[in-house]
């Protein structure tokens, strides 16, 4: 949708109210006169991020100052790009850094050779693969974790993990641009991405050590807790094949460490009655012994394993 318009702030509060009734997801990109721009991240018609687009600035930006400046503008206009849950937070990444990454043309036939190479990084990396009408992203925690996630996105369609990956390497367009985002714990922004990882690992670490105990089909109904659990706290939580996937967008890392820590308190009282305490103290010590190096700071930080 797209409408200039000379009343800029009414049309955007129109826009915003459509799409939080519609509780959609996405990217607004807001544009003001002839080069500045607001770009609003919305999830389930909630807005948890903004960031402005000057000739001199380039930041993230408080709901309060973003319609502050909407206000004195006269002119401009508004677009919504409905994107995944899971995309948002790469696309902070994307806003936040994208004087910072590393862009080089490849062929598409390269792309396997690349990101392989990217697990034997030390640090989490998301590599943005972009060919004429489709992109992907793929996310890589680095040797520590040794854990990779793709999303592939087309004008049709989303794939995510497993089936994007092969997908992105098969495609058929043979040129393509990618921009390479390091990752650095000191940024709050990519700190919740390696939250991010170390969550949805821990879990599915949990799941595994727990299925070897009592089976798979105990899992579900593990699974069905956390989501019950969710969704009552409105956390953005999947589960399928076993697996947990998060796709919460959250105002800052010590939010996601408080929410991520409830969860994965969720899953011990599942397993508990059912192992006992024993064993549960078994599966966290192992995990533990497990993780490394940034991954192990971060959980002891936000006591994740206890």
């Amino acid at each position: 949708m797209s409408a200039p318009n000379q009343a800029l702030a009414k049309d955007v509060r129109g826009t915003l109210t459509q799409l939080s009734q519609d509780k959609e997801t996405g990217v607004i990109q807001i544009t003001l006169g002839k080069q500045d721009q607001i770009t609003l991240l919305i999830q389930n018609g909630r807005i948890p991020h903004g960031y402005l687009k000057t000739k001199e600035d380039h930041r993230r930006i408080s709901n309060e100052e973003w319609q502050k400046k909407l206000e004195t503008e006269a002119e401009g206009s508004v677009i919504f790009d409905s994107k995944s849950s899971k995309t948002l937070l790469l696309q902070k990444i994307l806003l936040e850094y994208h004087d910072q990454a590393e862009g080089k043309n490849l062929q598409t036939s390269q792309l396997a050779s690349l990101i392989y190479s990217g697990e034997r990084s030390q640090r989490a990396s998301i590599q943005h693969i972009r060919w004429q009408n489709t992109e992907a992203y793929v996310i890589s925690s680095g040797i520590e974790l040794s854990q990779r996630k793709a999303i592939l996105l087309t004008n049709d369609l989303m794939l995510e993990t497993p089936d994007a990956l092969q997908q992105i390497f098969d495609w058929h367009e043979p040129e393509c641009t990618v921009a390479t985002y390091e990752g650095n714990i000191e940024s709050p922004t990519w700190l919740e991405v390696y939250l991010n990882i170390l969550f949805e690992w821990t879990c599915n670490q949990i799941l595994e050590q727990y299925s070897y105990l009592t089976g798979r089909v105990m899992i579900n109904s593990v699974i069905r807790n956390l989501l019950v659990k969710a969704a009552s706290e409105g956390w953005e939580i999947t589960g399928t094949d076993g697996r947990v996937v998060d796709h919460t967008i959250f105002a800052s890392p010590a939010e996601a460490g408080k929410t991520y820590r409830a969860m994965l308190h969720s899953i011990y009282n599942s397993i508990e009655p059912v192992i006992g305490p024993v064993l549960l103290f078994s599966i966290q010590r192992r995990i533990n012994s497990l993780c490394k190096g940034n991954y192990l700071s971060i959980a002891r930080m936000y006591e994740l394993f206890s």
